[in-house]
């Protein structure tokens, strides 16, 4: 199991806890960077212990919290982080473990971080090479940082050459040279042959948001080649749906060609309006979209959502991803009238489709209140947790859980907040059973699980709330891999840092 107790039991263990340590001399507590010190220090310990895969997490993160520490350590970290990752059995684990520790070292040391890309490009023959790619943003982040562009350039494009263009570190230069730089030309048109030989869907964003800025002659290249390329990939009936949604309306998609059509549109009808009035005759439901917002995702603002199906989906699935597009769309603006209004915000609540987005919603609306209104706190929080019982999935209940336990500290309930924290890492619980189940569980690297993210969450905000005093929370996770990466986000929140961002995976195992 990854935690022993209840959420109950949680909330009494640790109030025990706490209740021992103020008998305790109050002189002897450590402050929060004497612990985050301890904590650090006894995981660097407890590493070699661990699988290589987690070895290779752990003193990445190591790496991260002694930058603000020790940057001599820092960097040794990240050297057996990175020799730790050539000891990973699966390739392509390996090279999302090396691009991120490579990333890493760009921040302290860009010579090192350089010779670890070439490294990997080196290692891996069927490398596509999209993983070096926020690797490679990190290094010529730094390059540009010191005003070296001609290596940044040369550097990317060298790279470029073993796959797909970095058209996010395209971008980083192109708004990094100065308006006019001859360089800018250049590297687009680079860009441009790259997609010919090598097409990829984003690179529409790319020219949408770069256009202002370019040649003309190179824009008009780039768009025409993108929208012919759009056009001669089929679409397959009936298995693609997307949604934007913002506070300005939404729009609906059945057909990628459509979707990936939207914010081209409008450039297109700079350079060939006649192709753009003939293309969209031809495509009535584009039409529509295009007449709501003229300038595409441009035209929505800034508070913009998306949520895509691809494949062939049920119409089940399809109606659930425009739902939750809607349920974004209505949160952002119930959130959005918090500081003018937060009964407005409350009302707008209602209007979410979704439960568990109500009641994350109803606990971000309650930790604004503070202790103004303790009463209309609690009436807030007893909303959200009848709207929790119905949600029967356990991930999407956590981050609710977690903004009323924020909420409960607020107003100094702090046995309320135990509570909360407790049901959150009670659903944590769910997950790793989910991720370890022995016929179906997770294949994914340790450092993606979904418990592993999630009860990291949780450790991170305990910590936020109670300091050192949420230690206790530690020893309830039974797993050691996983305790010894929540040990390290404890001394992260020590520290002031903010906490790990970090995406998830669920590999399904092959059923025996």
């Amino acid at each position: 199991m990854y935690v022993k107790l209840t959420g109950l039991a949680v909330v009494l263990a640790i109030s025990a806890a706490l209740t021992a340590q103020e008998v305790e001399n109050k002189a002897a507590k450590p402050t929060p960077a004497e612990k985050a010190r301890m904590l650090l220090d006894s995981a660097a310990e407890m590493v070699a212990a661990a699988r290589a895969e987690v070895q290779v997490a752990a003193l990445m993160h190591l790496g991260d919290n002694f930058e603000e520490i020790d940057k001599k350590r820092a960097l040794k970290f990240y050297r057996q982080a990175f020799a730790a990752a050539a000891s990973v059995d699966d390739a392509s684990n390996k090279a999302d473990l090396q691009a991120q520790v490579t990333g890493r070292m760009a921040r302290l040391n860009v010579t090192e971080a350089i010779g670890m890309l070439k490294m990997m490009a080196a290692s891996d023959e069927n490398y596509s090479g999209f993983r070096r790619h926020d690797a490679l943003y990190r290094i010529a982040q730094q390059l540009a940082k010191a005003g070296d562009f001609d290596q940044a350039i040369a550097f990317t494009e060298m790279v470029a050459t073993t796959g797909p263009f970095p058209l996010g570190v395209l971008n980083l230069l192109l708004n990094g040279l100065p308006p006019g730089d001859y360089r800018c030309g250049a590297l687009f048109a680079t860009a441009v042959s790259a997609f010919r030989a090598k097409p990829q869907v984003e690179f529409g964003d790319t020219i949408s948001q770069q256009w202002h800025k370019l040649p003309p002659q190179a824009v008009d290249s780039a768009v025409k080649a993108m929208v012919d390329w759009v056009l001669e990939r089929k679409d397959k009936e009936g298995e693609f749906n997307a949604t934007l949604s913002s506070e300005k309306g939404t729009a609906n998609f059945a057909s990628q060609q459509d979707y990936d059509l939207f914010n081209l549109v409008h450039i297109l009808q700079q350079f060939d309006p006649k192709r753009a009035e003939d293309m969209l005759m031809r495509r009535p439901a584009l039409r529509v979209m295009i007449e709501r917002f003229p300038e595409g995702r441009d035209s929505m603002g800034n508070n913009l959502s998306s949520s895509t199906n691809s494949g062939n989906r049920s119409a089940d699935n399809q109606a659930r991803t425009q739902l939750e597009g809607l349920a974004n769309s209505r949160a952002e603006v119930a959130l959005a009238a918090l500081n003018e209004d937060p009964q407005k915000a409350l009302d707008a609540v209602a209007s979410i489709p979704l439960p568990e987005r109500q009641a994350e919603v109803l606990g971000q609306i309650a930790a604004s209140l503070g202790e103004q209104d303790p009463e209309k706190v609690r009436s807030v929080l007893n909303r959200a947790s009848k709207l929790l019982s119905d949600v029967k999935e356990p991930a999407p209940r956590i981050q609710p859980w977690l903004h009323m336990a924020k909420a409960a500290h607020g107003i100094k309930d702090d046995q309320a907040a135990w509570g909360y924290l407790g049901r959150a890492m009670d659903d944590v619980v769910a997950l790793y059973k989910r991720d370890t189940d022995e016929k179906a569980g997770n294949q994914a690297i340790r450092e993606e699980w979904p418990s592993t993210q999630a009860g990291r969450r949780v450790v991170a905000s305990a910590t936020a709330m109670f300091s050192v005093d949420a230690e206790p929370f530690l020893v309830k996770i039974a797993d050691p891999e996983i305790a010894l990466l929540a040990r390290i986000e404890m001394a992260q929140i020590l520290l002031g840092l903010p906490p790990t961002q970090g995406s998830t995976s669920f590999m399904r195992r092959t059923k025996q």
